[in-house]
């Protein structure tokens, strides 16, 4: 797992609660993998996924509420990689977006120094994806609202 300082880090607990609340306070970029390789040990092993021996349903609910610490971790970093509040509109996110992507596009770095084009090459992959990941999720509120209403 890769914290906010890009610090890599290897996290054991004892439970999916504890890893979704380490997550939720370091960023859960490694939240994802984890449970991945959990569900193809369990595949290897013969057991359900999400499941346990003892309680299968204590299990589901914890892996969902670890799922929605993990969408809002990301979204908080997110909304910190750009510079808005939580609630933001869609016009505030794409503005917050597009004054880091001016300054940091390939063609505005394309004659500084390697290193200053390898930051700005890093920054905009981060700016892209809190962007996507705003923007998804301004869509997914915008469309349940549509269905709902």
């Amino acid at each position: 797992m890769k914290g906010p300082s890009r610090l890599e880090m290897r996290l054991m607990v004892s439970n999916r609660r504890a890893a979704a609340r380490f997550a939720r306070t370091f960023g859960a970029e490694g939240l994802r993998e984890k449970r991945r390789k959990d569900s193809r040990a369990d595949a290897a092993s013969g057991k359900a996924p999400g499941r346990s021996s003892s309680n299968g349903q204590k299990d589901r609910e914890e892996y969902r509420f670890a799922e929605d610490l993990e969408r809002e971790a990301r979204l908080a970093m997110a909304r910190k990689t750009l510079g808005v509040a939580k609630g933001a509109s869609v016009e505030q996110i794409g503005g917050a977006y597009r004054e880091p992507a001016h300054t940091h596009h390939a063609d505005k770095v394309a004659s500084l120094d390697p290193e200053v084009r390898e930051y700005s090459g890093k920054r905009m992959k981060e700016i892209n994806v809190a962007y996507a990941e705003l923007k998804r999720e301004w869509n997914d509120r915008t469309t349940e609202r549509t269905r709902t209403g």
